[in-house]
């Protein structure tokens, strides 16, 4: 789902859980010393300080002339356990978040799951701490030079587009070249074939696979080669084949935000809402005004570079306020930010904006690997049709107008692979395991009726959707961590809402065959 305003919110999309890693590699690996399309396990020190038994290796692979190594964790079960969890993360070119400050939070989250498995954890080609890391210098100087000006949404995402087709131009190239990467060794297949190797590399007899986000269309994907050590899928919000396409972008902004604001007006928002305005209607007219009077914040790096500046008119309070709508924890922020900016006060802009731009220029996420898989899994989009869908955007046409001229994808780097990797739409009838599915109600970007199509197809299945989360369900509900591992424990038995502070009016549980 590449397009203008989603380009400059991409490094916030899908990434499943929270916190900023560290580059432990510095340098590129050395030149190949294994034959073509070869991968080795190689035993590595821990970077970090276990906590519990834990084990640590590189995975080198060599494909189309480059090698690429991948940081791979092992926490391992108090008792030695046939089973592990393959936890796949978001983005596309999201981090698993690895570096040793995350690390204290995946060993706190293993323990509080309880999984009787291991669970390995892996940085896919490109992102986090695998190496290359491959991020586009130029877009994050220039995107960074863009927020510090009052630009439109059509100014902004021409930069973004030049600088992006200068960074596959300096990066990628059609076949393997000494200094660029091919194409065809970044994207969905590329990570799918990475993740057999390592499922094969490692002694497990049982394999539950656990996306998040786009980890959820890789999990599919793997599903599709049918391992015969796959036990189990963990889809946690749905990124399902066949979604992604850029004449859907208009509608799902309009409608994540149309849901958000209803939820709002009923629950949290209530205190803030003045009696003859929704919240909508106020969010409206902040949009209006930013656009007559934008604000102008400094905003402090979590990276220690220099504080940013960011000018705040109406289609960047729009991004701020849909990339916030992913965390129910910044809710209480968007409400408060209605009835501050119109009064000249900036406290709750500030906390959201600063989450929003510490989230674009994250270290440990990769431009290229994003659009490397966005844009071979989605076919491009005809003009008609986007047109049409920008026509039911009433209230944010405005800012989404010339989305298809400033379609990264169109750029060179993609002539030809446009939509080439894309899954089976009805790849969930072949799925001979069982799956389960967790949504939450408020997601603005894999909403919970993506879901609904695999309902109808998959031979064996359970869903779980939550009333009041947005995205990644399992970092954003403890209630989500309990389904998830009675799950694998009894993947065919139907789970049931329990446990302190879980609320069965509040998680909507649906069963599929197969299950009892």
């Amino acid at each position: 789902m590449i397009n203008s305003v989603r380009a400059t919110v991409c490094v916030v999309l899908l990434l499943g859980v929270v916190g900023a890693g560290v580059v432990w590699w510095q340098r590129a690996p050395s030149a190949p010393s294994l034959p073509e399309n070869v991968t080795e396990l190689i035993p590595a020190e821990c970077w970090f300080t276990p906590e519990m038994p834990a084990d640590c290796y590189r995975l080198r692979v060599v494909d189309a002339g480059q090698t690429f190594e991948l940081p791979v964790v092992i926490l391992r079960a108090d008792q030695p356990s046939q089973a592990a969890v393959l936890y796949l993360s978001g983005g596309p070119g999201g981090s698993a978040f690895l570096s040793s400050d995350d690390m204290i939070y995946w060993q706190a989250q293993y323990r509080r799951l309880a999984l009787n498995a291991d669970l390995v954890l892996v940085d896919r080609r490109g992102t986090g701490l695998a190496l290359p890391n491959l991020q586009c210098e130029v877009y994050r100087r220039d995107y960074r030079s863009a927020l510090a000006k009052n630009y439109s949404a059509h100014r902004e995402n021409d930069i973004i587009f030049q600088s992006m087709s200068a960074c596959f131009d300096q990066h990628l190239s059609p076949a393997p070249e000494a200094h660029r990467i091919a194409v065809s060794a970044l994207g969905t297949q590329a990570d799918r074939r990475d993740m057999l190797a390592l499922m094969s590399a490692l002694p497990y007899a049982q394999w539950h696979v656990w996306g998040v986000s786009y980890g959820t269309r890789l999990a599919l994907a793997i599903a599709e080669q049918a391992p015969p050590t796959l036990a189990t899928l963990v889809l946690d919000s749905v990124y399902p084949p066949g979604r992604g396409s850029n004449e859907e972008w208009p509608l799902l902004m309009s409608e994540s935000m149309n849901r958000f604001f209803r939820w709002c007006d009923a629950k949290s928002c209530a205190d803030y809402r003045a009696q003859t305005w929704t919240s909508e209607q106020l969010f409206q007219s902040v949009l209006t005004r930013l656009d007559r009077h934008p604000m102008t914040l400094s905003l402090p790096s979590w990276y220690g570079d220099a504080p940013y500046t960011l000018v705040v008119n109406g289609q960047r309070f729009l991004q701020i306020a849909f990339s916030a709508i992913y965390d129910q924890y910044l809710w209480p922020d968007i409400a408060a930010t209605l009835i501050e900016v119109p009064n000249g006060r900036d406290d709750a802009l500030k906390s959201l904006a600063e989450n929003f731009i510490n989230n674009a220029f994250d270290p440990v996420f990769s431009e290229l690997v994003f659009y490397a898989a966005e844009c071979k899994d989605n076919l491009p989009s005809e003009r008609p049709a986007v047109t049409a869908a920008l026509a039911q955007s009433t209230h944010y046409r405005r800012y989404l107008e010339g989305q298809m001229q400033w379609d990264v994808c169109a750029a060179d780097a993609f002539e030809g692979r446009r939509g080439a990797e894309q899954l089976p739409t009805q790849l969930a009838a072949q799925i001979q395991v069982p799956v389960l599915m967790l949504s939450g109600a408020i997601d603005p970007i894999t909403p919970a009726e993506w879901i609904e199509p695999l309902q109808a197809t998959l031979p064996q299945w359970q869903s779980a959707v939550f009333a009041d989360v947005g995205h990644a369900v399992v970092a954003s509900d403890a209630c989500a961590e309990q389904l998830l591992a009675s799950f694998v424990h009894s993947p065919l038995q139907k789970l049931r809402v329990q446990g302190e502070g879980c609320r069965s009016d509040q998680i909507q549980l649906q069963y599929g065959g197969g299950v009892h």
